[in-house]
């Protein structure tokens, strides 16, 4: 819909997911993928062929390089069409190869990320247990023998129920020692229930149970030596899934404000297309106005970030922004369509479900608000 001053490079990028939207997911197909809620594996396959699953994951080890700007843009167009599709494509891209190639340890690295960029493995972020306050985390990895045995719940795990690793925000000891540990889905000991969603039906949230689940101590995030730095890689874990967050829904916006807008121009009433009508034109200039100001927040962030700076203010305001604007662009959309829109028959509806867990995914506007105050010194 609109450019961020791309290069070259970044507009191949963006018409080749483009072609492969037009291509691959006609409505029909999304709606029968929402409706059944079905995981997208036929259509991550296809975009790991494309090479946009290997954007994060370094050449050497079968991927693109980084490209984080590439991964936001093709999660952008992504959501455009179908949110859950990005959301799947922003846990391989975002919570799994960025973190692994920037945390993991090269053993880590060398067995999991040629798998991620070829749409066979799945890693999913097991960090939260029902409160976004992650300093008060419960579940306990104990020392034993060569290893540690997990114990404890984690709540709404995106994939969890396709992950072939989790990977799991533990406490260490008696104080504040944490650490992050790479835990096989199919260790003994997992119990998985899945968790049924109002939107971004597909992407399959699950809550984990963990019962004395043994891994050794070269499974902690980048080694045993970086044991004591979990709250450090928690920021970027949480600053890179911002990120992919706020791309879907910057994507997720413009996909609302395309309907919206395609409606406006044909539907008549009093003998004129209601875009004709001044209240219309207005709620459409104030949604193009807030899609261009967080595309530039989104940008912004992921430049930054591929330039190695550090992004914990400019990841938390691009989610807020982008967040925001999803919601409203879908609800404006809806009102657009009148009566129709409240029809599961158009799809204005999937983008309001979709848009509506923007605003807590990850972590909650209302949190990220009290992180950007604290940025100003407030």
């Amino acid at each position: 819909m609109m450019d961020f001053e791309l290069n070259s490079e970044e507009r191949m990028i963006q018409k080749a997911v483009r072609d492969f939207v037009t291509k691959e997911l006609p409505q029909g197909v999304v709606r029968e993928l929402d409706d059944m809620g079905q995981f997208p594996a036929k259509q991550l396959t296809a975009l790991a062929k494309l090479g946009f699953l290997g954007m994060t994951v370094p050449e050497a080890l079968g991927g693109e390089g980084e490209n984080i700007v590439g991964a936001c843009i093709v999660a952008e167009e992504l959501a455009m069409g179908y949110p859950a599709l990005a959301a799947c494509y922003c846990n391989a891209v975002f919570n799994s190869g960025a973190v692994l190639a920037a945390l993991g340890s090269d053993e880590q690295q060398s067995r999991l990320l040629p798998g991620i960029a070829r749409g066979e493995r799945w890693v999913a972020l097991a960090l939260a247990e029902g409160d976004e306050d992650l300093e008060q985390v419960s579940t306990r990895a104990d020392a034993e023998g060569s290893g540690f045995v997990i114990s404890g719940e984690k709540k709404l795990v995106a994939l969890g129920d396709v992950a072939d690793m989790f990977l799991i925000f533990a406490r260490t000891g008696t104080g504040d020692e944490r650490a992050l540990f790479f835990v096989d889905a199919a260790a003994p000991g997992i119990t998985l229930n899945r968790v049924e969603t109002l939107g971004c039906r597909g992407e399959n949230l699950v809550n984990v149970a963990l019962d004395r689940v043994r891994v050794e101590n070269q499974a902690i995030l980048g080694g045993m030596d970086r044991r004591i730095t979990a709250p450090e890689q928690l920021e970027m874990i949480r600053n890179f899934q911002l990120l992919g967050i706020g791309a879907q829904a910057l994507g997720m916006a413009q996909g609302a404000f395309g309907l919206g807008l395609a409606h406006a121009k044909k539907r008549v009433q009093f003998d004129r297309v209601i875009g004709k009508f001044t209240a219309i034109q207005e709620k459409f200039s104030d949604l193009i106005c807030e899609i261009v100001g967080a595309k530039f927040l989104v940008y912004n962030a992921a430049l930054r970030a591929s330039a190695g700076k550090k992004i914990t203010r400019e990841a938390a305001m691009a989610k807020t922004a982008a967040a925001r604007i999803a919601v409203k662009a879908s609800m404006d959309g809806l009102q657009v369509f009148g009566g129709y829109g409240y029809s599961m028959e158009y799809d204005i509806q999937r983008y309001v479900r979709d848009a509506a867990g923007t605003l807590s995914a990850g972590v909650s506007n209302d949190s990220l608000g009290l992180i950007i105050a604290e940025s100003m010194g407030l």
